[in-house]
């Protein structure tokens, strides 16, 4: 398990160090405007799914979920399934999968909760 997040820590620094120093991608935006004035955040989902089925939740949350949130201006960096070195699954029966969005600002964020 240490070993699972210390490489997801490193592909985290690493994502975030990637999005911070690439000022010619897309970025997030409110509005319809890019919001160069505000910290971005970027927000991670943990979901618990039913064993099997992390290819149906990717397929359905990328044609489904997630052009109506980039439409909403968020940015989709990644949905990962967490795999568990051998026995020491901490989630038997269940797969996992963690989501990373980038909004331009916390009230960004919280605007597309409502």
């Amino acid at each position: 398990m240490k070993q699972v997040l210390t490489i997801f820590s490193v592909l985290m620094a690493l994502q975030v160090m990637h999005v911070t120093s690439a000022q010619d991608q897309a970025v997030p935006v409110r509005n319809e405007a890019p919001r160069t004035d505000q910290q971005e955040v970027i927000m991670m989902r943990h979901a618990y799914l039913d064993e099997g089925s992390y290819d149906y939740w990717y397929e359905q949350s990328a044609t489904g979920v997630w052009p109506w949130f980039e439409r909403l201006g968020a940015r989709i960096l990644g949905d990962f399934e967490v795999i568990y070195p051998l026995g020491d699954d901490a989630s038997p029966g269940q797969d996992e999968a963690l989501r990373f969005a980038r909004y331009a600002s916390y009230e960004h964020w919280q605007a597309t909760r409502s």
